[in-house]
């Protein structure tokens, strides 16, 4: 199921191409309210910030995206994305049929469409996809003749160049067919944690918002994230966490009761076992 109410002003070309293109630039309050709940479609998302600063969510990862980073959200990813610091974020957004309109012809852009290979959320500094992508950007702007043509080749590379250089090296054991059967049954609990997660916050909690039995919640939730409930929660929660160290001057110990890990000491080896740092060292 492509999840189409929240898209940025997306229309493909005709029939002629497998993607899509667009300049987001009006993430009004309202906007960015709509845009801020998470979605999932089954189309590989591009954005690349034009200006401004976003906060943007992958599952229960959240990271700070700013002017020149590529965001890259994969097919079936449940996905949302903030303004920071009060900028309303401008963005170029690409939306592209994993395997390209080819079928099953390159094994490996149907096993990225299977959900079996996955890429890095955020991608900075590497030429080799940024320079097709802002090429695809400037033919689908000019549309001179053969833009068609010389897009799609672009786009060949740009697909290319992502394979080699930004397969992420965890890859998830959910599968698109579990998401989309499954996913809209799980949205209660997902939305329980973004929007509780400073709270104590249970298994019995996450199935009675589903309204499952809690055997249940768990096969689904396992089925649709790769992970289990709790550490699908603790993940966000030390994601958040390092959002606030990064952005803000916000004491550790005030950070970590504001994530819903109130004891410091068991949340600096939460987040030192997650992200191989103490939350000092994150900050500096």
């Amino acid at each position: 199921m492509i999840e189409n109410s929240n898209y940025e002003n997306i229309g493909y070309f005709g029939s002629v191409l497998p993607f899509s293109y667009s300049i987001a630039k009006h993430l009004s309050e309202d906007r960015t309210g709509e845009l801020s709940e998470p979605r999932w479609h089954e189309e590989l998302e591009i954005k690349y910030i034009i200006s401004g600063t976003a906060e943007i969510t992958c599952g229960p990862k959240i990271f700070v995206a700013e002017a020149g980073d590529i965001v890259l959200i994969n097919p079936c990813e449940r996905h949302a994305i903030r303004a920071l610091n009060g900028t309303d974020p401008e963005y170029h957004l690409f939306m592209a049929d994993i395997t390209l309109g080819l079928g099953d012809i390159y094994i490996i852009l149907k096993d990225i469409s299977d959900g079996r290979l996955r890429f890095n959320n955020l991608i900075r500094e590497n030429i080799s996809v940024k320079a097709p992508l802002l090429s695809i950007f400037d033919e689908l702007q000019r549309q001179d003749s053969a833009f068609e043509l010389s897009s799609f080749g672009y786009a060949a590379q740009l697909f290319a160049a992502l394979i080699r250089t930004e397969l992420a090296p965890e890859q998830t054991t959910a599968f698109p067919d579990g998401i989309r059967r499954y996913a809209e049954k799980l949205e209660p609990a997902f939305l329980l944690i973004s929007t509780n997660y400073p709270r104590d916050i249970s298994l019995d909690d996450l199935a009675f918002s589903c309204g499952v039995s809690r055997y249940y919640f768990c096969r689904l939730f396992k089925t649709v994230t790769g992970t289990t409930a709790m550490s699908y929660l603790n993940e966000y929660r030390i994601n958040k966490a390092e959002l606030l160290l990064r952005t803000t001057d916000i004491p550790v110990s005030e950070i970590a009761a504001a994530v819903g890990i109130p004891d410091e000491c068991y949340f600096s080896r939460c987040f030192k076992r997650s992200k191989g740092i103490p939350p000092s060292l994150c900050r500096e």
